[in-house]
């Protein structure tokens, strides 16, 4: 698979989604016509007020193009009102001219609004440029003094100097320890004690996960309404951001205690599921979904949070076209991880807990299939390595945990030349049947053969089965332990490597010539000696 094109079309895609799923952009996809901020856009005003909101926008473009300008709210909350100077504008070049929006507040208005107005500019009636730009209006409620009760609900019986509002905040603060010690001591005990006699785990999964958030909850809600008896004694800044700061520590508590619902629960019970249906479509797609589940929560959560902070979300979701492209290739390299870390459970080359091979000869077992990244364990050094889920799509990875879980333990052995060789066989095969691990029936039942004739051995090869991978190396080590056993009791030789040299000694090879020649020297004169006189004595 080419990673690469395949990150591209990835990027465009996302462009092509963000692009479809939006409809204003900001001003940084050009900078034809430009809205300018004249005014600050973040005030306070009471019922009956208003307050009046401009920007200038100005034609810059370098060529003479006119441009026609429609400027409009987008979703007005209920309470307040909104009233653009004008809906509809045309620029000529290098001219410029200024709108004012007028934002009044109803009777029944909410605390804060922000406003966004859109300016969408048209060059020959088709968009060429989308600009957003926000004001937030806060509403300034007058303090009315009345009298605190406890809980909302009672009036304060202390005596003076306690019949005022710090009374009424001791005696809340007492109250909510006082639930919380309820809830505590007797409502979860008797909760558990139900669900104990109930046959299913889904009620005691639930009380688990659900029970110190919700009292720490209990808890935070309870300090919070204790402090906003208080408001004369605290500054308003103050008590907006205790609330934001509740708000906030409460979406963070609530999403952990729906991740964990979601996974212990919901996952955990499709997974076993799954694992008792016969199709496989459903053992890829719930690793697949509790991955997307997870980003979908977070993604929730960051949302929740930024609207208490009256963030306007679309200023996240828009973009221009130069702007998305930007993003889009910024990140191409986390879109290539995450597409890649999908298609491996969605493919499944390999799942956690298989061993595989990756470059470099490396032996690991798969520990963590992640987005961005797969983690693997490396047995021969006892640590963690992780690599990014693209590089994997594109090396080549063995596994060996697939099939199936057997693995094969092969045991070479030579033994010396003369040594009886349906010996060495029966004892190799005797050795691999006394092994506990290896399968012994079968198509893959232990099996021997000669492999070579070599300088100083005969070479037999020992291959056999193991029922579970994890039993290979306990496997090897009986086999090699018990042949060399077995091979010591029936004294047969498992030969060193030799070689046999003759050196022959120059110099004694030298005069052993000469003495041959000397001896024969001397025959052929003893011969010509008896020639001589059988001469004289025919003479």
């Amino acid at each position: 698979m080419n990673i690469k094109r395949f990150s591209f079309l990835a990027s465009i895609l996302t462009i092509f989604c963000i692009l479809a799923s939006t409809q204003i952009s900001n001003a940084q996809s050009t900078n034809s016509v430009e809205v300018l901020e004249i005014d600050s856009y973040s005030e306070h005003i009471k019922i009956g007020e208003f307050e009046n909101y401009r920007w200038t926008i100005r034609n810059t473009a370098l060529q003479n193009i006119t441009y026609k300008i429609t400027i409009s709210v987008n979703e007005i909350e209920d309470g307040w009102s909104v009233t653009l100077s004008e809906n509809e504008i045309t620029l000529a070049p290098y001219q410029a001219h200024t709108i004012i929006a007028n934002v009044t507040p109803l009777e029944g208005a909410k605390k804060s609004f922000n406003m966004t107005v859109i300016f969408t500019v048209y060059q020959d009636d088709a968009i060429v440029q989308i600009v957003a730009k926000n004001a937030l209006t806060t509403l300034v409620i007058p303090k009315v003094k009345t009298e605190k009760k406890v809980l909302d609900m009672f009036s304060n019986p202390l005596p003076s100097p306690l019949n005022n509002d710090i009374g009424v905040f001791l005696l809340d603060i007492l109250s909510w320890l006082g639930i919380a010690a309820l809830v505590t001591g007797i409502i979860i005990p008797t909760i558990k004690a139900i669900t104990r006699r109930t046959k299913t785990q889904l009620d005691d999964i639930f009380i688990r996960i659900t029970t110190k958030p919700a009292i720490f909850l209990i808890f935070l809600y309870g300090l919070t309404q204790s402090l906003l008896v208080l408001d004369a004694y605290i500054p308003e800044w103050f008590l907006e951001r205790l609330d934001n700061g509740y708000s906030t520590i409460a979406a963070l508590v609530l999403a952990y205690v729906g991740y964990r619902l979601f996974k212990d629960i919901i996952i955990y019970y499709g997974k076993i599921f799954a694992k008792k249906t016969e199709t496989k479509l459903d053992d890829i797609l719930i690793p697949v979904f509790e991955k997307i589940g997870m980003v979908v929560i977070i993604l929730f959560v960051i949302g929740t949070i930024l609207n208490y902070f009256s963030i306007d979300l679309t200023m996240f979701v828009a973009g221009g076209v130069v702007t998305s492209m930007v993003i889009a290739f910024a990140a191409q390299e986390t879109l290539s991880n995450f597409f890649a870390g999908i298609f491996i459970l969605v493919d499944r080359p390999f799942k956690e807990g298989d061993w595989v091979i990756l470059p470099g000869d490396e032996m690991c077992r798969v520990e963590k299939i992640g987005l961005r990244s797969t983690k693997f364990y490396r047995y021969y050094d006892n640590t963690i390595i992780a690599l990014p889920n693209n590089k994997l799509m594109s090396e080549k990875i063995v596994n060996f945990s697939e099939p199936d879980d057997i693995a094969k333990v092969r045991a070479k052995v030579g033994v010396a030349y003369g040594t009886d060789l349906k010996l060495v066989e029966e004892t190799l095969l005797s050795v691999a049947k006394a092994c506990p691990h290896v399968i012994k029936e079968g198509p893959r039942a232990p099996s021997v053969w000669i492999d070579k004739m070599g300088d100083s051995s005969v070479d037999f090869t020992l291959l056999t089965y193991v029922n579970n991978r994890d039993n290979r190396w306990d496997a090897e080590k009986f086999l090699l332990l018990n042949i060399y056993n077995e091979f010591f009791k029936k004294g047969i030789e498992i030969p060193f490597p030799q070689r046999v040299i003759h050196i022959v000694n120059d110099e004694k090879k030298e005069n052993a010539q000469k003495i041959e020649v000397k001896n024969i020297d001397v025959k052929t004169i003893e011969t010509k000696k008896e020639d001589a006189k059988k001469i004289d004595k025919k003479i």
